[in-house]
Protein backbone atom coordinates (compact mmCIF):
# COMPACT_ATOMS: atom_id res chain seq x y z
CA UNK A 1 0.00 0.00 0.00
CA UNK A 2 1.27 3.57 -0.52
CA UNK A 3 1.01 6.54 1.76
CA UNK A 4 0.66 9.91 1.01
CA UNK A 5 2.67 12.64 2.67
CA UNK A 6 0.54 14.06 5.29
CA UNK A 7 -0.49 17.73 5.09
CA UNK A 8 2.09 20.53 6.27
CA UNK A 9 1.44 22.11 9.84
CA UNK A 10 5.29 23.19 10.53
CA UNK A 11 5.51 27.03 12.22
CA UNK A 12 2.03 27.23 13.52
CA UNK A 13 2.67 26.30 17.08
CA UNK A 14 -1.18 25.90 18.06
CA UNK A 15 -2.39 27.25 15.08
CA UNK A 16 -3.31 24.36 13.57
CA UNK A 17 -4.40 20.46 14.55
CA UNK A 18 -3.01 17.16 13.43
CA UNK A 19 -5.00 15.85 10.40
CA UNK A 20 -6.08 13.50 12.15
CA UNK A 21 -7.39 15.09 15.49
CA UNK A 22 -8.41 18.78 13.50
CA UNK A 23 -10.77 19.02 10.19
CA UNK A 24 -10.54 22.22 8.85
CA UNK A 25 -8.11 25.13 9.85
CA UNK A 26 -7.45 27.03 13.06
CA UNK A 27 -6.44 30.84 13.01
CA UNK A 28 -2.51 31.39 13.32
CA UNK A 29 -1.52 32.71 16.46
CA UNK A 30 -0.72 36.58 16.62
CA UNK A 31 2.46 37.12 17.47
CA UNK A 32 2.59 40.15 20.02
CA UNK A 33 6.06 40.45 21.27
CA UNK A 34 9.53 39.49 20.51
CA UNK A 35 13.37 39.42 21.28
CA UNK A 36 12.54 39.63 24.99
CA UNK A 37 15.29 38.88 27.60
CA UNK A 38 14.69 35.33 28.09
CA UNK A 39 11.91 35.10 25.21
CA UNK A 40 11.98 33.92 21.73
CA UNK A 41 8.56 35.28 21.39
CA UNK A 42 5.14 35.51 22.88
CA UNK A 43 1.97 34.44 20.61
CA UNK A 44 -2.09 35.00 21.70
CA UNK A 45 -4.90 32.75 20.77
CA UNK A 46 -8.23 32.02 21.68
CA UNK A 47 -8.71 28.42 22.18
CA UNK A 48 -11.42 27.24 20.15
CA UNK A 49 -14.00 24.06 19.67
CA UNK A 50 -11.57 22.80 17.59
CA UNK A 51 -8.68 22.63 20.18
CA UNK A 52 -10.73 20.82 22.67
CA UNK A 53 -12.50 18.54 20.29
CA UNK A 54 -13.41 14.86 21.70
CA UNK A 55 -12.12 16.13 25.37
CA UNK A 56 -15.02 15.66 26.65
CA UNK A 57 -17.85 13.94 24.80
CA UNK A 58 -21.23 16.01 24.84
CA UNK A 59 -23.09 19.29 24.22
CA UNK A 60 -20.40 22.51 25.11
CA UNK A 61 -23.33 23.70 27.60
CA UNK A 62 -23.06 21.01 30.24
CA UNK A 63 -19.70 19.13 29.07
CA UNK A 64 -16.18 20.62 30.64
CA UNK A 65 -14.75 21.61 26.78
CA UNK A 66 -10.80 21.65 28.34
CA UNK A 67 -7.97 21.85 25.33
CA UNK A 68 -6.28 18.26 26.43
CA UNK A 69 -2.39 18.27 27.80
CA UNK A 70 -0.87 15.83 24.87
CA UNK A 71 -1.99 18.71 22.12
CA UNK A 72 0.13 21.27 24.55
CA UNK A 73 2.82 18.62 24.82
CA UNK A 74 2.92 18.03 21.22
CA UNK A 75 2.95 21.47 20.54
CA UNK A 76 6.37 21.78 22.62
CA UNK A 77 7.48 19.32 20.85
CA UNK A 78 7.27 21.25 17.19
CA UNK A 79 8.10 24.70 18.90
CA UNK A 80 11.53 22.73 19.91
CA UNK A 81 12.48 20.83 16.77
CA UNK A 82 11.82 24.57 15.11
CA UNK A 83 14.07 26.23 17.47
CA UNK A 84 17.03 23.57 16.79
CA UNK A 85 20.64 24.79 17.12
CA UNK A 86 21.44 26.20 13.57
CA UNK A 87 25.42 25.85 13.84
CA UNK A 88 25.51 21.78 12.58
CA UNK A 89 23.26 23.40 9.47
CA UNK A 90 20.42 21.56 10.96
CA UNK A 91 21.39 17.92 10.32
CA UNK A 92 20.36 17.12 14.01
CA UNK A 93 17.35 18.18 15.47
CA UNK A 94 16.56 18.82 19.32
CA UNK A 95 13.86 16.93 21.04
CA UNK A 96 12.65 16.94 24.36
CA UNK A 97 13.86 14.14 25.97
CA UNK A 98 12.84 14.14 29.73
CA UNK A 99 9.86 16.68 30.47
CA UNK A 100 8.50 18.34 33.58
CA UNK A 101 4.98 19.81 33.09
CA UNK A 102 3.32 21.62 35.73
CA UNK A 103 -0.35 22.28 35.72
CA UNK A 104 -1.58 25.04 37.19
CA UNK A 105 -4.95 25.55 35.17
CA UNK A 106 -6.65 24.15 32.33
CA UNK A 107 -7.20 26.17 29.07
CA UNK A 108 -10.97 25.81 28.25
CA UNK A 109 -13.22 27.03 24.88
CA UNK A 110 -13.22 30.58 24.53
CA UNK A 111 -10.63 31.81 26.25
CA UNK A 112 -7.44 33.73 24.87
CA UNK A 113 -4.58 32.34 25.83
CA UNK A 114 -0.81 33.63 25.72
CA UNK A 115 2.00 31.28 24.93
CA UNK A 116 5.53 32.55 25.30
CA UNK A 117 8.63 30.33 23.68
CA UNK A 118 12.24 30.26 25.20
CA UNK A 119 15.35 30.20 23.43
CA UNK A 120 16.99 26.62 24.13
CA UNK A 121 20.48 26.70 26.28
CA UNK A 122 23.03 25.48 24.25
CA UNK A 123 25.08 24.97 27.36
CA UNK A 124 22.59 22.86 29.07
CA UNK A 125 20.81 21.48 26.27
CA UNK A 126 17.42 22.23 28.05
CA UNK A 127 14.27 24.58 27.26
CA UNK A 128 11.33 26.09 28.56
CA UNK A 129 7.86 26.81 27.43
CA UNK A 130 4.59 28.27 28.92
CA UNK A 131 1.16 29.12 28.24
CA UNK A 132 -1.86 30.47 29.91
CA UNK A 133 -5.04 32.17 30.36
CA UNK A 134 -5.22 36.01 29.33
CA UNK A 135 -6.94 36.61 32.20
CA UNK A 136 -4.97 34.39 34.75
CA UNK A 137 -4.57 36.27 38.05
CA UNK A 138 -1.01 34.80 38.99
CA UNK A 139 1.55 32.72 37.65
CA UNK A 140 0.42 29.68 39.25
CA UNK A 141 -2.16 29.80 36.75
CA UNK A 142 0.79 28.80 33.83
CA UNK A 143 1.39 25.54 32.34
CA UNK A 144 4.87 25.29 32.28
CA UNK A 145 7.03 22.84 30.28
CA UNK A 146 10.63 22.51 31.26
CA UNK A 147 12.66 19.58 29.37
CA UNK A 148 16.49 18.44 29.17
CA UNK A 149 17.20 17.84 25.01
CA UNK A 150 18.60 15.23 23.12
CA UNK A 151 20.07 15.22 19.42
CA UNK A 152 18.46 13.45 16.74
CA UNK A 153 20.00 12.89 13.20
CA UNK A 154 17.54 13.85 10.53
CA UNK A 155 17.67 10.52 8.77
CA UNK A 156 15.75 9.36 11.80
CA UNK A 157 12.45 10.70 10.36
CA UNK A 158 11.04 9.65 6.78
CA UNK A 159 9.28 12.08 4.62
CA UNK A 160 6.39 9.97 4.98
CA UNK A 161 4.74 7.06 7.48
CA UNK A 162 6.92 4.05 6.88
CA UNK A 163 4.90 1.20 6.13
CA UNK A 164 5.00 -2.85 7.80
CA UNK A 165 6.53 -4.53 5.22
CA UNK A 166 5.07 -8.17 5.71
CA UNK A 167 2.78 -9.86 7.62
CA UNK A 168 2.11 -8.49 11.33
CA UNK A 169 5.17 -10.08 13.31
CA UNK A 170 3.59 -9.39 16.68
CA UNK A 171 -0.29 -9.94 16.27
CA UNK A 172 -3.21 -9.69 18.83
CA UNK A 173 -4.34 -13.03 19.66
CA UNK A 174 -8.16 -12.78 20.31
CA UNK A 175 -7.88 -14.46 23.05
CA UNK A 176 -6.52 -12.07 25.72
CA UNK A 177 -8.83 -9.28 24.33
CA UNK A 178 -10.95 -8.19 27.27
CA UNK A 179 -12.26 -5.26 26.33
CA UNK A 180 -12.98 -4.45 22.65
CA UNK A 181 -12.83 -0.77 21.27
CA UNK A 182 -16.71 -1.10 21.26
CA UNK A 183 -16.52 -1.15 25.26
CA UNK A 184 -14.30 1.50 25.39
CA UNK A 185 -15.83 3.82 23.69
CA UNK A 186 -18.57 3.07 26.25
CA UNK A 187 -16.18 3.64 29.11
CA UNK A 188 -14.24 6.67 28.23
CA UNK A 189 -15.26 10.16 28.67
CA UNK A 190 -13.94 11.17 25.22
CA UNK A 191 -15.29 11.47 21.65
CA UNK A 192 -13.90 9.08 19.05
CA UNK A 193 -11.40 11.88 17.64
CA UNK A 194 -9.31 10.95 20.63
CA UNK A 195 -10.08 7.73 21.54
CA UNK A 196 -5.91 6.49 21.30
CA UNK A 197 -6.60 2.67 22.53
CA UNK A 198 -7.89 -0.05 20.63
CA UNK A 199 -8.51 -2.73 23.06
CA UNK A 200 -7.54 -3.56 26.65
CA UNK A 201 -5.45 -7.23 26.58
CA UNK A 202 -4.49 -9.41 29.17
CA UNK A 203 -0.82 -7.86 31.01
CA UNK A 204 2.04 -9.24 29.85
CA UNK A 205 4.60 -8.24 32.67
CA UNK A 206 4.39 -8.61 35.94
CA UNK A 207 3.51 -5.83 37.91
CA UNK A 208 1.29 -4.23 35.20
CA UNK A 209 -1.93 -3.41 36.58
CA UNK A 210 -3.90 -3.24 33.11
CA UNK A 211 -2.26 -3.43 29.71
CA UNK A 212 -3.75 -1.86 26.40
CA UNK A 213 -2.55 -1.94 22.74
CA UNK A 214 -3.21 -0.04 19.44
CA UNK A 215 -2.40 -0.13 16.52
CA UNK A 216 -0.25 2.88 14.73
CA UNK A 217 -2.23 4.26 11.26
CA UNK A 218 -1.23 6.98 9.48
CA UNK A 219 -2.85 9.41 11.62
CA UNK A 220 -0.43 8.59 14.61
CA UNK A 221 2.33 10.76 12.51
CA UNK A 222 3.03 14.73 12.78
CA UNK A 223 4.18 16.26 9.60
CA UNK A 224 6.73 18.60 10.25
CA UNK A 225 9.00 20.90 7.84
CA UNK A 226 11.65 21.14 9.24
CA UNK A 227 14.92 23.46 8.60
CA UNK A 228 18.34 21.96 6.87
CA UNK A 229 21.42 23.25 5.69
CA UNK A 230 22.86 26.60 6.45
CA UNK A 231 22.79 30.21 5.53
CA UNK A 232 21.38 30.64 1.93
CA UNK A 233 21.45 26.86 1.20
CA UNK A 234 19.05 26.61 4.19
CA UNK A 235 15.85 24.19 2.77
CA UNK A 236 12.64 22.93 4.23
CA UNK A 237 13.22 19.01 5.27
CA UNK A 238 9.76 17.32 5.26
CA UNK A 239 9.24 14.85 8.40
CA UNK A 240 6.90 12.28 9.21
CA UNK A 241 7.53 12.15 12.97
CA UNK A 242 5.69 9.72 15.47
CA UNK A 243 3.09 11.67 17.58
CA UNK A 244 4.65 10.53 21.06
CA UNK A 245 2.83 13.51 22.61
CA UNK A 246 -0.38 11.15 21.82
CA UNK A 247 0.97 8.81 24.36
CA UNK A 248 0.15 10.52 27.42
CA UNK A 249 -3.38 10.87 26.39
CA UNK A 250 -3.30 7.12 25.46
CA UNK A 251 -2.46 5.94 29.12
CA UNK A 252 -4.17 8.25 30.63
CA UNK A 253 -7.50 6.80 29.22
CA UNK A 254 -5.86 3.54 30.37
CA UNK A 255 -5.81 4.67 33.62
CA UNK A 256 -9.18 5.84 33.36
CA UNK A 257 -10.58 2.62 32.36
CA UNK A 258 -8.94 0.79 35.66
CA UNK A 259 -9.66 3.72 38.16
CA UNK A 260 -13.36 3.44 36.55
CA UNK A 261 -13.06 -1.02 37.40
CA UNK A 262 -12.10 -0.14 41.01
CA UNK A 263 -14.34 2.83 41.91
CA UNK A 264 -17.24 3.67 39.29
CA UNK A 265 -18.84 7.01 38.87
CA UNK A 266 -18.58 10.22 37.63
CA UNK A 267 -15.39 12.03 38.47
CA UNK A 268 -12.89 13.17 36.19
CA UNK A 269 -9.15 13.28 36.57
CA UNK A 270 -7.49 16.50 35.93
CA UNK A 271 -3.84 16.23 35.52
CA UNK A 272 -1.55 18.69 37.74
CA UNK A 273 2.08 17.31 37.06
CA UNK A 274 3.40 15.70 34.37
CA UNK A 275 7.03 13.65 34.89
CA UNK A 276 7.80 12.01 31.03
CA UNK A 277 10.80 10.20 28.91
CA UNK A 278 10.27 10.20 25.37
CA UNK A 279 12.10 7.84 22.94
CA UNK A 280 11.98 9.55 19.72
CA UNK A 281 14.87 7.04 18.29
CA UNK A 282 12.18 4.45 18.29
CA UNK A 283 9.97 5.56 15.18
CA UNK A 284 6.77 2.97 14.36
CA UNK A 285 6.00 1.69 11.27
CA UNK A 286 2.20 1.76 10.06
CA UNK A 287 1.01 -1.44 11.18
CA UNK A 288 3.32 -1.80 14.66
CA UNK A 289 1.22 -2.64 17.13
CA UNK A 290 2.18 -0.35 20.67
CA UNK A 291 1.22 -1.51 24.51
CA UNK A 292 0.39 0.33 27.39
CA UNK A 293 1.31 -0.68 30.15
CA UNK A 294 -0.51 1.05 33.62
CA UNK A 295 2.05 0.37 36.16
CA UNK A 296 0.73 2.23 39.63
CA UNK A 297 -2.31 3.23 40.76
CA UNK A 298 -2.89 5.61 43.75
CA UNK A 299 -6.19 7.58 45.32
CA UNK A 300 -5.78 9.87 48.56
CA UNK A 301 -9.34 11.56 49.24
CA UNK A 302 -9.62 13.99 46.07
CA UNK A 303 -5.76 12.96 44.64
CA UNK A 304 -4.47 10.24 42.38
CA UNK A 305 -1.55 9.55 40.58
CA UNK A 306 -0.53 6.78 37.97
CA UNK A 307 2.34 5.81 36.13
CA UNK A 308 3.11 3.42 33.58
CA UNK A 309 5.18 3.28 29.98
CA UNK A 310 4.26 2.74 26.48
CA UNK A 311 5.90 -0.27 24.84
CA UNK A 312 6.67 -1.33 20.90
CA UNK A 313 8.56 -3.89 19.36
CA UNK A 314 6.39 -6.60 21.38
CA UNK A 315 7.27 -5.24 24.46
CA UNK A 316 10.95 -5.02 23.72
CA UNK A 317 11.31 -1.39 23.24
CA UNK A 318 10.33 1.56 25.65
CA UNK A 319 8.55 4.53 23.58
CA UNK A 320 7.60 7.00 26.90
CA UNK A 321 6.99 6.44 30.85
CA UNK A 322 5.10 8.83 32.95
CA UNK A 323 4.67 9.71 36.41
CA UNK A 324 1.08 11.73 36.51
CA UNK A 325 -0.24 13.34 39.25
CA UNK A 326 -4.08 14.08 39.05
CA UNK A 327 -7.15 16.06 41.20
CA UNK A 328 -10.11 14.33 41.16
CA UNK A 329 -13.03 16.41 40.38
CA UNK A 330 -16.80 15.76 39.90
CA UNK A 331 -18.17 16.75 36.72
CA UNK A 332 -20.42 19.60 37.89
CA UNK A 333 -17.35 21.08 39.80
CA UNK A 334 -15.16 21.27 36.96
CA UNK A 335 -17.64 23.29 35.21
CA UNK A 336 -18.48 25.85 37.52
CA UNK A 337 -14.48 26.21 37.31
CA UNK A 338 -14.41 26.34 33.76
CA UNK A 339 -17.16 29.29 33.94
CA UNK A 340 -14.93 31.09 36.90
CA UNK A 341 -11.93 31.04 34.58
CA UNK A 342 -13.88 32.51 31.87
CA UNK A 343 -14.94 35.74 33.50
CA UNK A 344 -11.74 36.42 35.52
CA UNK A 345 -10.80 39.91 35.00
CA UNK A 346 -7.53 40.33 32.58
CA UNK A 347 -3.93 40.33 34.49
CA UNK A 348 -0.81 40.14 33.31
CA UNK A 349 1.31 37.11 34.97
CA UNK A 350 2.92 37.66 38.35
CA UNK A 351 6.72 37.53 36.40
CA UNK A 352 5.14 40.31 33.93
CA UNK A 353 3.88 43.15 36.44
CA UNK A 354 2.04 45.98 34.73
CA UNK A 355 3.61 49.48 35.53
CA UNK A 356 1.80 52.01 37.73
CA UNK A 357 0.41 55.09 35.58
CA UNK A 358 1.59 58.20 36.61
Amino acid sequence: MEYQPLPSQSGDHLGKEAPHHQPGAIPDWDRIEASEDRCIETRRVTITEQHCIGHFEGEAENTPKIMPLYKLLRNFIEVTAMSSNRMDGYTNYQLPEAVTINVGSALPMGVECEERIFPIDVFENSTEYAIWRANAPAEKDQIRFSAQLGMFNKDLFSSQPRAQVGEQLFPIHPETVLKDHAEIAQILPHGPEIVMIDGIISPKDPGVIMESFHQVTTQDFLSLNLPFGGGEFAKENPVAMFDIASTLEGLGQTGYIYFQEVRPGQTIPVFTKIEATLNHQHQPNVGDIIYYQLTSFERTGSKGSISGQVLANDHKTVISQFNISARLMARGLLMGYIKEMKKQPATKPADQPTQDKA
